[in-house]
């Protein structure tokens, strides 16, 4: 997938078809808890669908883990954009995490 590529090239860790345990996400950012959906119309068009995505995202919620539904039609043709902005966010969030993983030593 392009979006995987593209973030791989800036740099950011991903694991796709992630188990967390209730479902499998297409692509996961370990290091900042986001999931990213990459979403067909049923997904929107689907009552059945739509109510079993609800639940999905109740579930990661509990987990603190962040999803972002993308439009299958839509992320091929924007994938360089979308990896930049999720970069810049991961480059935000990661004196959070240092300091979070500093926190959980001294605990230690």
């Amino acid at each position: 997938m392009e979006l995987v590529e593209a973030l791989r090239k800036r740099g950011i860790r991903v694991e796709t078809e992630f188990d967390d345990g209730f479902k499998s996400i297409d692509i996961f950012l370990p290091d900042v808890n986001i999931a990213i959906e990459v979403d067909g119309s049923q997904h929107v068009t689907n009552p059945k669908q739509i109510i079993s995505d609800f639940s999905r995202e109740h579930y990661s919620d509990q987990k603190n883990v962040h999803t972002m539904h993308i439009d299958n039609k839509v992320v091929g043709k924007i994938f360089e954009e979308i990896a930049d902005a999720l970069a810049k966010i991961v480059e935000e969030q990661k004196p959070i995490q240092q300091l979070r993983g500093d926190i959980e030593n001294l605990k230690k």
